[in-house]
């Protein structure tokens, strides 16, 4: 303690002795000490950095991994051993395998590498159960000397998107199919109704009004039916007004 008891400033000492004899008989000690609290001090803040990374690591909700420019793997979160686990519940195929020789890589991301490198591969490997789409990149990592140190690897499972997207893309395929037999049938009828002088009538109870028209893609006239059964013969408008009341 280099302060006082109410203000303590501890400092931490790193001590060597050698004994010195002469004779057989000890004459002296040497005892060295040097102040390594700084560099203690600086170990302890590296050492929680790095729990705190840790932790952040293994937590993290994206599947990653760490490997050296050889394509060795350091490090891995808890996220990518579950995303690797194959069927039988091993991850070592995966685990002990060197990144360029990943089947989503191999060919396509050579050792050395610097470009990044964003990829959507389908992963079938039948000996393993094995049997999704996965999105992968790869981020190479580099220092302040401009040189190479590590690959940086994140992953994501995505056949349930995938699914929804190609469900979503026959529904909408689907729905346009329906919408041009619709325009096509509306068309017809359009043109039926032209050549023939007919029309198409709708009768609306609440507002006690009759629409007209003579394309049902199209809008026509309306009048009330007070109106509508003016144009009619009067021996005849009680009885239209009874099918339409019906």
């Amino acid at each position: 303690n280099r302060g006082t008891s109410e203000q303590p400033r501890w400092m931490i000492l790193y001590g060597y002795a050698i004994l010195e004899k002469k004779h057989g008989k000890p004459v002296f000690i040497v005892y060295t000490a040097k102040d390594i609290t700084n560099e203690v001090a600086e170990e302890r803040r590296i050492r929680n950095v790095a729990s705190k990374y840790k932790e952040m690591f293994d937590t993290n909700l994206i599947a990653m991994s760490f490997y050296d420019v050889n394509g060795v793997l350091l490090d891995v979160n808890n996220k990518m051993r579950d995303f690797c686990r194959a069927d039988n519940g091993d991850d070592q195929w995966f685990l002990k395998g060197s990144l360029f020789a990943f089947p989503a890589l191999k060919g396509c991301f050579l050792p050395g590498t610097r470009d990044v490198l964003h990829a959507c591969q389908h992963l079938h490997e039948p000996q393993l159960g094995l049997d999704k789409y996965i999105e992968i990149r790869v981020r190479p990592v580099i220092d302040d000397n401009d040189e190479l140190i590590y690959y940086i690897v994140t992953t994501r499972d995505v056949t349930a998107d995938r699914n929804m997207y190609l469900e979503q893309r026959e529904q909408d395929r689907r729905l346009q199919a329906t919408s041009n037999a619709i325009r096509r049938y509306e068309q017809q009828l359009g043109y039926l109704l032209e050549e023939s002088q007919m029309y198409l009538w709708n009768y609306r109870p609440a507002e006690n009004v009759i629409d007209i028209t003579r394309s049902p893609g199209q809008q026509g006239f309306h009048e009330s039916v007070e109106d509508y059964l003016q144009t009619i013969r009067p021996d005849y408008r009680e009885q239209a007004l009874a099918c339409l009341q019906d």
